[in-house]
């Protein structure tokens, strides 16, 4: 596991951490699969310091520490909106991410039928902590509700050519995975969905397009576009494998229409 932050607040004496653990950490020994039902033990000790050695502090208890009154499924509670629930979570493989599709593109009538609104799991704006109406760009992405092998994204930026996020190994646009929203006259949303890839330092419009579009619109400047994607979609060539770790490239771009051929706007910045 992995520790995000740690704040102590000596004024109160209270400790504070958030940190981040893998479902199923591969470690069959010594660490449970979270995607069981387990009861919680919830300790809070004072005078004992944790140590630093192979035993730790906490041992036999002289009191018994508070426990929850049923088995809780953290992650079934996770993935059913909240409510709670002791059931079985969706199936979890022994790699850092849930099992995902392999086929190339979305078969006809495959893509989700509902997507998630505004509580987005994710978010990258421009600039950082903004409100999500007044950010230059915002990006907000959450794990379908009916399909935990699909993503939901939600973008939006001012622009009146198009708005772009992209995967990128290593921060630069090469060897990138990109998904446009860019303004074409000709729908009549005024915004159109292009799955693309950069080979360099311009983008080309993906062979398979692996979007599951579903809202657009371009209003007072403002690109606006939802839509789902496959974490996996299969496309090895072009497409990035969503659950492992990319940089983020952001754009909003004025005055570039997207453009319909193979390639497109986006070009070295």
């Amino acid at each position: 596991s992995w520790m995000r932050t740690t704040k102590r607040d000596r004024q109160v004496s209270e400790t504070l951490h958030s940190f981040g653990k893998l479902i199923n950490t591969g470690d069959t020994t010594q660490d449970v699969v979270l995607n069981g039902s387990y009861y919680l033990l919830q300790v809070a000790t004072s005078s004992a310091p944790a140590g630093s050695g192979t035993t730790l502090a906490p041992a036999y208890h002289a009191t018994t520490p508070p426990i929850s009154s049923v088995a809780v499924n953290i992650v079934s509670y996770l993935f059913s909106g909240g409510s709670n629930s002791t059931t079985t979570a969706p199936p979890v493989s022994t790699t850092t991410a849930p099992p995902v599709a392999t086929t190339t593109t979305p078969p006809v009538g495959s893509c989700p039928s509902t997507v998630s609104s505004n509580s987005y799991r994710f978010k990258a704006t421009i600039p950082d902590s903004c409100e999500q109406s007044s950010c230059s760009f915002f990006l907000g992405v959450s794990t379908n509700t009916n399909n935990p092998q699909y993503l939901d994204f939600w973008m939006e930026g001012n622009a009146n050519g198009y708005i772009a996020v992209g995967f990128s190994p290593d921060g630069k646009m090469p060897n990138s995975d990109v998904i446009m929203c860019g303004v074409d006259s000709t729908l009549f949303s005024g915004v159109g969905f292009v799955d693309a890839y950069n080979p360099g330092y311009s983008s080309v419009r993906d062979s398979t397009q692996n979007l599951c579009p579903v809202s657009s619109n371009f209003i007072n400047g403002r690109i606006k576009c939802s839509f789902s994607r496959l974490i996996n979609t299969g496309d090895t060539g072009q497409d990035k494998v969503l659950n492992s770790s990319y940089y983020l490239l952001m754009a909003t771009v004025n005055n570039a229409p997207i453009g319909s051929g193979n390639t497109l706007a986006p070009s070295y910045h």
